[in-house]
């Protein structure tokens, strides 16, 4: 009986030795070697919090509201050119705001807003020799006494003694 048990604990020794072998020779195998020498290849790291700048190289999805201090806009599109998808946001050479309605790359007033919507304000003034032009808001880049952007009228919104305010009218 005792010679039986010493060669059931033998051989289960075995067994269990057998098994440690099989498990780890699996995970030699899955082993894959890198392609290209460190640090190529990494993975990126994650976004995380913290004060130093990250740049993301892909889209980046967000199911809440994006809430920053200022929001810096770096694509670049034409206004009037093709855009792919409704709601992109871009910038024009100028820094003037475009968005893709429709899919076209319009400025911010673009097509939604209603006839007779006022955009940006300028009062001109002259008194006594002293002839003066105040910009307050200029209506798509442009200057309400000079021009307007298409789709708007220049008009006189305000005129007494010497003061005139211009603005710019949905059509």
């Amino acid at each position: 009986m005792q010679k039986f048990m010493h060669q059931g604990l033998y051989w289960s020794k075995v067994v269990v030795l057998g098994v440690i072998l099989g498990v780890g020779i699996q995970f030699a195998e899955a082993w894959t070697n890198p392609t290209v020498s460190a640090p190529g290849g990494n993975v990126a790291g994650p976004l995380n919090t913290g004060v130093i700048n990250q740049v993301k190289n892909a889209s980046l999805g967000l199911v809440g509201n994006l809430a920053a201090n200022m929001l810096q806009i770096n694509g670049v599109a034409t206004e009037g050119a093709a855009c792919s998808s409704t709601g992109l946001v871009a910038r024009d050479t100028g820094g003037m705001i475009l968005s893709c309605q429709s899919g076209v790359w319009a400025k911010g007033m673009g097509s939604g807003a209603l006839s007779g919507t006022m955009c940006g304000s300028v009062r001109t003034y002259n008194y006594s020799l002293v002839i003066g032009k105040n910009i307050r808001f200029r209506c798509d880049g442009h200057d309400p006494t000079v021009s307007c952007p298409a789709g708007f009228t220049r008009q006189i919104a305000y005129h007494l003694d010497y003061n005139t305010f211009y603005t710019c009218a949905k059509d």
